[in-house]
């Protein structure tokens, strides 16, 4: 279970079990090919009947302890292993990254014999959070692929027998030639950073990572104290922290709409202000986080960094937030706000992300 007031989904005890088929697969000496499997409950019925209805305490045993490993790879429990580790596997759930489970549940059942300990599966879990990052940007490689290459690996992992830290190594040489660097080794990566990563479908969970990843990362005064950008709201069931954009999203009749206006004779661009703010509105320049995304709204920049107060009178503008001397930072430094200091801050911000989620 994850916790006990959350209901687990079909889809996910669906997951469950498929998963723990193909981590345990050679095991239970089953033929199933892997996948999505339409007759998966059917296998299960086949092994417990086993040896007139004896094979059930043993599935039962080994279901049992899979489900204990999975409740701590989902990041739902923390017993006996490190804060660290912890933080990694919620940061792989974070990011989406379910569809490796299949793998670390093989590593987590076979550690004495792989000899894979703490630090190994540390690395192990780091590099899937990067692969994942880039993944939800990239969308390579295709989604239908993603338990394949995993369950895959575990094939190779038993083919060549790899043990320690072989096992990231080969994992990390096999994602990085077949699925992230391939075709003359471009970083598609990069190049998706740099367009438009938001998309307002209210599921940016990605953007809220990376972003949050940055405000942590890029804090220099208490920075020891990390700031959760995924505490719940005391007021509501959403999420306290929110993806702000500096440029609104709406911007007709605001002081906004004239400085693109301003900025377009400037620079004698010949597109529309509509057009013009639809190209910078959604990249990651133009992107923050902030408690109070409802106050600060599609106000002046000026006022959006200085003049914004709470219902209290308590100053909450960019200048006043605990992002102003990292995330922030650049923003804090501007007079005005355009796409030339979109583009800027857009450049600082991707090559930061590269350090980060480096291969």
């Amino acid at each position: 279970g994850q916790e006990d007031s959350k209901e687990i989904s079909k889809r996910e005890q669906e997951q469950f079990f498929r998963q723990s088929y193909n981590a345990c697969r050679k095991d239970w000496g089953t033929n199933l090919p892997v996948g999505n499997h339409a007759n998966l409950y059917d296998e299960y019925e086949k092994m417990i009947e086993n040896d007139n209805g004896k094979g059930s305490l043993k599935l039962l045993n080994q279901l049992l302890k899979c489900s204990q490993f999975y409740n701590q790879i989902q990041g739902y429990g923390s017993e006996n292993i490190s804060n660290e580790l912890y933080d990694l596997y919620v940061d792989l759930r974070r990011i989406n990254g379910s569809r490796s489970y299949t793998l670390l549940l093989y590593l987590l059942k076979n550690c004495s014999e792989l000899e894979i300990g703490e630090e190994e599966l540390k690395n192990i879990v780091n590099l899937l959070i990067t692969f994942f990052v880039r993944y939800t940007f990239t969308s390579i490689p295709p989604s239908n692929m993603l338990e394949r290459i995993f369950i895959g690996f575990i094939d190779e992992i038993e083919e060549n027998s790899y043990k320690g830290s072989a096992i990231y190594e080969n994992l990390r040489m096999r994602l990085k030639e077949r699925y992230l660097f391939y075709g003359g080794g471009i970083d598609t990566f990069e190049t998706m950073l740099k367009g438009d990563v938001y998309d307002g479908s209210g599921k940016d969970d990605n953007i809220r990572f990376i972003l949050s990843k940055l405000a942590n990362k890029l804090r220099t005064s208490d920075s020891k104290n990390i700031i959760d950008f995924w505490a719940e709201s005391d007021k509501r069931s959403s999420l306290a922290w929110n993806i702000e954009h500096v440029l609104p999203q709406k911007i007709k009749g605001t002081s906004w709409e004239k400085d693109l206006s301003d900025w377009k004779k400037a620079n004698d661009d010949s597109r529309a202000v509509d057009e013009i703010h639809k190209s910078y509105v959604h990249k990651l320049g133009n992107l923050t986080l902030t408690l109070y995304n409802s106050e600060l709204g599609n106000k002046s920049f000026d006022d959006k960094k200085n003049n914004v107060k709470d219902k209290d009178g308590k100053l909450i503008g960019y200048r006043f937030t605990r992002l102003h001397d990292g995330l922030d930072k650049y923003i804090c430094d501007q007079e005005i706000w355009t796409p030339d200091e979109i583009d800027a801050r857009t450049e600082i911000l991707v090559k930061k992300i590269l350090e980060i989620f480096a291969w």
